[in-house]
Formats: C-alpha cells, structure tokens, sequence
C-alpha cells in the first residue's frame, strides 16, 4: 500500500502505480543479489523473477477489477520466492559468504511482511494498527525502507572492505618492489665483481649482456659483445652445434668443453655452464 496519496494523482492511477511496485519491488534485489554472490543464486531463479513481474505488469493496462484479481496469484510468486530464499540463505551463511548476515537480517523483515500482509488481504488476521505512526497495513512499505538501509550498510561494508583490501595490497606491493631492488642490487654486484666470464643471450645465442671480465678477457668491448652471438667466440663451429644441441635436449649445460676465441686470435681453453632464465 502507499504511505500517502497526493491528491493530484487520481485513484486509478494511484491504484496502478501501487501495484506496479508491488509487481517489480523483487526485481531489484534478486538483481542485487545476483551481483553480490553469482556462484549462490541460480541464474534460472533470477529469470524467472524478471520474468514473472514483467509478466503481472502487463495486466496494469486492464480494468480495475481484473487487476485487482491478480493480487492473490502473485502472492503465490512471493511465497515461492520465500521458500527459495531459505535455500539461498542456508547456502551463503554456510559458506560464510561476506554480508551474509546482513542479507539475511532484510531478508527476514521483507518475509514478514509480505507473510503479514498477505493475511491480511486474505482476511485471515485484521489491519489493527500497532500505532498512529505505523499502521499494520503498510507495514510492507516500511519493510522496504528497511531493505533499502540493510543494502546501504552491506555496501557499506563491502567497499570498506575493498579499501582495506587495497591498502593492503598496496603494501605488499611496495614490500615486494623493495625486494626486488635489494635482489636486483646484489645480482648486478655479483654480475659486476664476478671474475668469471658471464654472457647473458638468447635461445639464438644473441648476446644481450655481458659482465666486465669478457672485455678483459677476450678483448672485445662491451658494445662489440653485444652485437655478436655465443658462436661468433666459440672457435669451433661443430661444438657450437653441440652447445646448442645440449641446451635443447638438456634445458642446461654443466661443464661443457669448448675453446673460445679471443679478438686478437688467441686461443683460450674454457669450461662452460649455461642455465635458461625464464622472464
């Protein structure tokens, strides 16, 4: 029923608008929950609800009396949905769905009074006011504004826990970044201070960085190593072939027995060891 008429709006009118409330009113909130807990409400449900209102909806364009008829059927439709709802509810609570509780709290106001006041349109309990300020006969819109404040506090709750959320992960980030820089820190000075010789390339055997005891080592300079290959130093041509072959069947090489090929032409006699770096 409606809180109040403005005495613009004829009877009729008033009478079609009261019941297009009553018909749509589950719409929103069986799409509310749909949106909350997608794994816990049956998609079939939610259609049928949308589908069922739209459906009562239609008869608004008919006479006053066969709408008024309609009344008791789409009670049935509340009732079911009710029944379903305890499903639902048992569903998320067990779960320990977030919001749970307050879902539930709307949940058991809307029930009652649509169980109220559809005993009372039934004329099995009388419309006895609990007070001047409350009648029981429109208990259900009052029920409404109840539903509408529990959502607001679940939403409420909801971003209040996102941003939670966020500063958290905002903070694992950051303690993350700082990590990397200290490991990234330590893998240049290892890189850096390593007497060994270190080339960093691709699966072709681009060189793509070298550390500071190639250039010592084999003479060449930083910017040359980086536009040559692993096989362009390697003296000879069948143990690149078996270098490579050996990355591709082994994933790694230990030792592998090889003589690299200074710039001036020297010889020099290595033991290499190449292990992938997956990015």
């Amino acid at each position: 029923t409606l809180l109040f008429q403005p005495p613009s709006i004829r009877w009729h009118l008033a009478l079609r608008i009261e019941y297009l409330i009553f018909f749509l009113t589950t719409i929103p909130f069986v799409l509310f929950l749909q949106v909350l807990y997608p794994k816990d409400i049956h998609r079939w449900f939610t259609r049928a609800v949308i589908g069922l209102g739209l459906i009562f909806s239609l008869f608004l364009v008919a006479d006053t009396l066969t709408l008024s008829y309609t009344s008791t059927a789409y009670q049935l439709v509340y009732l079911f949905q009710i029944v379903y709802y305890f499903s639902f509810l048992w569903r998320i609570i067990a779960k320990r769905r977030t919001g749970a509780f307050y879902i539930g709290f709307a949940f058991f106001i809307v029930s009652a009074a649509i169980i109220i006041e559809t005993l009372i349109l039934q004329n099995i309990i009388e419309a006895v006011s609990l007070s001047n300020f409350l009648p029981i006969d429109q208990i259900s819109s009052f029920s409404l504004l109840a539903l509408i404040v529990v959502q607001a506090i679940l939403l409420a709750n909801l971003f209040s826990k996102s941003f939670s959320r966020v500063e958290t992960l905002s903070i694992e980030l950051e303690d993350t970044n700082i990590n990397l820089e200290q490991s990234e820190r330590k893998y240049r000075t290892i890189f850096e201070d390593s007497k060994d010789i270190i080339f960093i390339a691709d699966l072709d055997g681009r060189i793509e960085d070298v550390s500071p005891a190639c250039e010592n080592i084999l003479g060449y300079s930083h910017r040359e190593l980086v536009q040559m290959t692993m096989f362009d130093v390697i003296k000879d041509p069948e143990d690149s072939l078996r270098f490579q072959k050996a990355i591709i069947d082994q994933g790694s090489v230990t030792n592998f027995d090889s003589e690299l090929r200074r710039k001036d032409g020297e010889v020099i006699h290595t033991l290499v060891s190449a292990t992938p770096r997956i990015d």
